[in-house]
């Protein structure tokens, strides 16, 4: 992930139900394919995204990449046309608030909950997202470096 960036994982609100809290595997990661396999959901519930972030040019076949790269981007993943994860970015050096605004929308409509990078349940709202942006470790790096240069 680029040090502009901030990630978040976006799961179904029925998730919730299934879980006891979630956690990051012993590598550090978080296996968000356990939530998405059990609802059998194809990765095209989320082209309405290219209404509000132009699909990308992905580099693997099995990932559908809205918007781009090194911006605001939101990626699903999926196996035999079944989601296993999904994640977006948010560029948080760019003028995100109408991008998240609209993808908290679509969020809110389609009963879907987002976790931040330390798998804490953000709130859909943009002051939410805006407040866990801020306090994001990489925001401070960013514009130390910044102060530095």
């Amino acid at each position: 992930m680029a040090l502009f960036q901030v990630g978040f994982f976006v799961l179904l609100k029925e998730s919730l139900k299934d879980h006891i809290g979630f956690n990051l595997s012993n590598e550090g990661l978080f296996d968000d394919a356990q939530f998405w396999k059990k609802r059998l959901i194809s990765p095209d519930f989320f082209c309405p995204i290219e209404k509000i972030l132009p699909r990308g040019k992905s580099w693997a076949t099995y990932l559908h990449l809205y918007g781009n790269e090194n911006e605001n981007r939101f990626e699903v993943v999926f196996e035999n046309d079944i989601v296993e994860s999904v994640t977006f970015r948010i560029d948080f050096t760019s003028d995100f608030e109408e991008t998240l605004s609209m993808l908290i929308e679509f969020f809110i409509f389609n009963d879907l909950i987002v976790l931040d990078e330390d798998l804490s349940l953000i709130t859909l709202n943009l002051e939410s997202f805006k407040g866990t942006i801020q306090n994001a470790p990489q925001v401070e790096k960013y514009f130390r470096l910044l102060k530095e240069k």
